[in-house]
């Protein structure tokens, strides 16, 4: 690794990632950031330290599995022959146990990573974190959820289905990043949208189809950056009975149409504007998908950030560099699921704690170091209780032993992860294969959830339309078309597919789940140039239609992109896309 990243400067440095072997820059910022926490500069690139803390995340695969402690029957992120004790949500929470029996002394003769995996395997683990829900077993990470199923990270929703970041809607079901959403289906990154399927990234609307970016529209199917509109057809626009009698033709036959109606809508969007970042109300940010952001960079998929790096799936971050799966917390670093937290560094699934390091599924503490399970808990280490100075005297020490043993900056080893590669968060951003997994030094689980070869009817005997399904179907074994894995409808569903009239889904829910983020520029940017020439776009496809600051020359404006170079699309800089968009 190079020496260059373990020291503090004045002034950016390239250095050497000592993971994937790739160049990364540490700027002037990051050092300022890094002296005011007493961290050492990172020797993982930014991507590879993503992937590090996914791989500490599970989601969707479930197993059913009995709690350690009463052996009753528990919906559980781990699988039965995991290495540790499991507990229920209720025995986990109550006062049957205490994480305290468990405390050691810290040995100076050994590496801290070593006597934290001991701990590890014998503090029990909480099932599922889902709090504050009702009739939603199967909602990993999901708080105030009601009659809803395999439901990811959302809060406060209702008779919702297989869905991740979705948050106050109701009737939402194989969905994405939408908030205050009703009666809506295929929506990613949406927000105040209802009666709506297969949309991306509106804001405002109802009764949109297969629409991308459109704002305060209804009755439209297949458009495209549209605002205030109504009864438009691929950004035409129709009269009522028209609108209606030629969607009518297209819902009829789905997915017949899908060919037709994907390949319309991908004409279109080559041939307008794409806005280089999708961003509102930031100042001096740089990534995709911001909001409500300030003086953050490289950040995705978060609100109300303010002097950040690398953050993701976060709201209300302040001064935080490396962490994902945060709300309302402030100076974290290389974290995940750290909900209002402060002054909490290398650490997991950590709630209301402030001063904790190296610490794992925490809550409601402060000066914790390399404790697991602890709750309501002050000044301990290895989950053994101390007095504040003699705590204190004894953090200096182990901070100083980790730096001799090379281990103090560094997030915890992959091996120390409790889910397999493949049963985790990670595969979602960096997919890799068994056998890349297990070189990159990650373990890989030999069974994870989910059935195979056990379907009992095919799909040649399913009516498309779903109108002729009978609900018989809800008894039946299905086969992903994708993966091959089985699956099956509720009744629930089967109810929701016949009221917004769509058919059946041929891929099962971790497919679809795939194919929803896929849709989404990824989480990297490029540097390029605003393809604005004046009159019209760079690539004479795009007419545009007012006068742009620049006039008739060329746009100079630069910028970071998740549009790759080698991408079709038309990208404008902010300054020329709301020229012609809004």
């Amino acid at each position: 690794m190079s020496g260059e990243t373990r020291t503090h400067s004045t002034s950016s440095v390239s250095s050497t990632c000592q993971n994937c072997k790739e160049s990364f820059v540490i700027d002037v910022q990051d050092f300022e950031f890094y002296k005011k926490i007493d961290i050492p500069s990172p020797t993982f690139c930014p991507g590879c330290r993503l992937q590090r803390r996914l791989a500490f995340r599970g989601e969707r695969a479930l197993y059913r599995r009995p709690c350690s402690l009463t052996g009753e029957s528990v919906v559980s992120l781990y699988s039965e022959d995991a290495p540790f004790p499991v507990y229920s949500q209720k025995t986990w929470w109550s006062d049957k146990w205490d994480p305290g029996m468990y405390g050691r002394e810290f040995n100076f003769s050994r590496p801290f990573f070593e006597q934290f995996a001991e701990l590890f395997k014998a503090v029990p683990r909480l099932s599922l974190m889902n709090k504050h829900c009702v009739n939603s077993d199967y909602c990993p990470w999901s708080i105030y959820y009601k009659n809803s199923f395999l439901c990811v990270s959302g809060n406060t929703s209702e008779d919702c289905y297989y869905d991740f970041f979705v948050i106050r809607s109701k009737d939402v079901f194989d969905s994405a990043y939408t908030e205050d959403a009703e009666l809506c289906y295929e929506c990613v990154d949406c927000k105040n949208l209802y009666g709506s399927a297969w949309c991306t990234q509106c804001i405002s609307c109802s009764n949109m189809w297969f629409s991308e970016q459109c704002v305060n529209c209804t009755n439209c199917f297949g458009c495209i950056g549209l605002r205030n509109k109504e009864h438009y057809l691929f950004n035409k626009s129709l009269s009522k009975e028209e609108w209606e009698k030629e969607v009518e033709r297209l819902k009829s036959n789905l997915p017949g149409n899908f060919s037709e109606i994907y390949g319309r809508l991908q004409r279109l969007r080559l041939s307008l504007p794409q806005r280089f970042a999708y961003m509102i109300k930031c100042t001096n940010c740089i990534g995709d998908r911001l909001f409500n952001s300030k003086n953050s960079k490289y950040c995705y998929d978060a609100t109300n950030l303010e002097d950040c790096c690398y953050i993701t799936n976060s709201d209300f971050i302040k001064d935080s560099y490396d962490v994902n799966f945060f709300i309302k917390s402030e100076r974290c670093y290389e974290g995940l699921s750290l909900p209002n937290s402060y002054n909490t560094f290398f650490s997991i699934v950590c709630w209301d704690n402030r001063d904790v390091y190296y610490s794992d599924h925490c809550f409601d503490s402060s000066n914790l170091f390399g404790c697991i399970g602890m709750r309501k808990s002050s000044y301990c280490v290895l989950n053994k209780q101390y007095k504040p100075e003699e705590y204190n005297q004894l953090l200096e020490k182990i901070i100083g032993h980790m730096k001799s043993t090379g281990e103090w900056g560094e997030f915890f080893p992959v091996k120390l992860s409790p889910f397999g590669y493949n049963e985790s968060t990670a595969p979602d951003y960096f997919p890799l294969t068994k056998e890349e997994a297990v070189k990159g030094g990650f373990r890989w689980a030999g069974r994870t959830s989910g059935l195979f070869g056990k379907e009992t009817i095919t799909w040649d005997r399913i009516p498309q339309q779903i109108d002729k399904v009978d609900d018989s179907i809800v008894k039946e074994i299905l086969i992903c078309e994708k993966c091959k894995k089985n699956f099956r409808i509720l009744l629930q569903e089967l109810n929701f597919y016949r009221k917004i009239r769509i058919p059946l889904p041929r891929h099962c829910p971790d497919c679809r789940h795939g194919e929803r983020l896929a849709k989404r520029n990824p989480r990297k940017l490029w540097p390029r140039k605003c393809q604005c020439a004046g009159e019209k776009s760079e690539n004479s496809v795009y007419q545009n239609t007012a006068k742009h600051s620049h006039g008739n020359n060329s746009c100079t404006n630069e910028f970071e992109t998740s549009y790759s170079p080698d991408r079709k699309e038309i990208v404008y800089c902010e300054s020329c896309y709301n020229s012609e968009i809004v």
